[in-house]
């Protein structure tokens, strides 16, 4: 982007006097506005925007909550963790090493805004949390050997990978104790 800046400072300096001699063949000056145009364009598109989601140079998926001069301020994802971590970084030294996050990656932020909501990291289930998986409310038991779910009927239907934490054992407790 710097470079880009350079070119663009180039024409905003020298502008007056390639428009002098916009007639003569040396200088198109059509096509210096264009080439200003698609300059500015790429800025635009590589910037960063406040609410989109990037991946960062350690991997992990970020959304950019707020921008103050030329500081990016963000939520991160640990994946491995499975916590979310306040951060920032400077745009101009720090931003090419972020991507556009991918849909997938974006699921995956937000799935784990979800779990923080409700005090948790990502995919963190406890014996008797409540959960939907594939529009089905089932609750998380503990068989001993790792966490499993099951349904109203009081069948174990698997593993809880991919289910969604609908209400906290505590959150339950509470709403019985009419809390």
């Amino acid at each position: 982007m710097t470079e880009q800046k350079e070119k663009l400072r180039f024409v905003r300096d020298n502008l007056s006097e390639l428009s002098k001699t916009a007639d003569s063949d040396a200088y198109d000056f059509y096509e210096i506005i264009e080439n200003c145009v698609s300059i500015l364009d790429d800025i635009l598109d590589d910037q960063q925007q406040v609410g989109e989601y990037y991946k960062g140079p350690s991997d992990d998926i970020c959304k950019i909550t707020s921008i103050e001069n030329e500081t990016a301020y963000v939520t991160f994802v640990n994946a491995e963790r499975g916590n979310l971590l306040d951060s920032q970084f400077d745009i101009e030294r720090d931003g090419k090493f972020f991507t556009k996050a991918t849909s997938e990656e974006i699921a995956l932020f937000k799935r784990a805004e979800h779990f923080h909501s409700k005090g948790r990291k990502l995919n963190e289930f406890k014996k008797n949390d409540v959960v939907c998986e594939d529009d089905e409310y089932q609750v998380v038991f503990d068989m001993g050997n790792g966490l499993y779910l099951y349904n109203v009927y009081g069948e174990v239907i698997g593993e809880q990978d991919t289910a969604l934490l609908i209400m906290t054992a505590g959150e339950l407790e509470a709403a019985a104790k009419g809390e």
